[in-house]
């Protein structure tokens, strides 16, 4: 499927560079996940990652279920808070078109 965008100079490169980030992240990303400031971080690259192993592998529910897990490593309310931040933004949109 990606065969022919992957075949040249610049494919090569750019499967030379995902493999290299694939593998510090995979090494490091006990200590990532756990170290709170570079926690969103980690979980943002491993998103990407799964998603590209998805794309190019097409490993059946690997990527969505990997994806999946990631959601215990963040805070309780994540789901309280983005739909504050959803509310909060929708009303200031609605502020900024009417005057």
């Amino acid at each position: 499927m990606l065969a022919p965008l992957l075949d040249g100079k610049l494919g090569y490169e750019f499967l030379k560079i995902g493999t290299w980030v694939t593998l510090y992240w995979e090494v490091y990303f006990g200590l990532l996940v756990l170290w709170r400031p570079t926690r969103y971080l980690a979980l943002f690259v491993g998103v990407f990652m799964h998603i590209g192993i998805h794309v190019t592998l097409i490993v059946a529910f690997f990527s969505a279920v990997s994806v999946w897990c990631y959601l215990t490593f963040l805070p309780h309310d994540w789901v309280e808070r983005c739909i504050s931040l959803w509310q909060t933004w929708k009303e200031k949109r609605a502020l900024k078109s009417q005057g």
